[in-house]
């Protein structure tokens, strides 16, 4: 499993934001980071990451429409984890429909988020057969939603 070389972090809270690029950037070559879905889609126009970390709870349009534009106007093939401070098993649902693969809920390790976000770029939209089950049961339990 190898670390995905550009990553685009979209996350309003400036103290969350700066912490997650200091640690990606740790393990990717390119980390960029936004405040928001227009700031987002500004930085899309010159990069494409292959895994994007993105907010439920964004200021201008939720984490679902932002990530829907992202894959239909600029990534298409840009995975995604969903991190939020209120997962639902309706916004699991709405997220595996857009094909969001993993919603994380807040607060979350930072090693758990890595161990997501290096699930890509090997299999973008599909788990192999077997892991998806064998981790929620085992690691993920309250925090992660997998798509089945």
């Amino acid at each position: 499993m190898s670390s995905p070389n550009k990553i685009l972090v979209v996350e309003d809270e400036d103290k969350l934001a700066e912490n997650l690029h200091i640690f990606l950037s740790r393990h990717a070559a390119d980390v960029r980071i936004a405040s928001n879905a227009r700031q987002a889609m500004e930085i899309l126009k010159s990069f494409i990451p292959e895994v994007v970390v993105l907010d439920y709870s964004l200021p201008d349009i939720n984490g679902l429409q932002t990530y829907t534009e992202i894959v239909h106007r600029l990534a298409p093939r840009a995975g995604c984890v969903m991190i939020t401070g209120h997962p639902t098993e309706s916004l699991d649902h709405e997220a595996r429909e857009r094909g969001i693969q993993y919603v994380l809920g807040k607060p979350f390790s930072f090693k758990d988020l890595l161990q997501l976000v290096n699930l890509y770029p090997d299999d973008v939209f599909h788990l192999p057969q077997g892991l998806s089950g064998q981790l929620s049961e085992q690691k993920w339990q309250s925090h992660v939603h997998w798509r089945q």
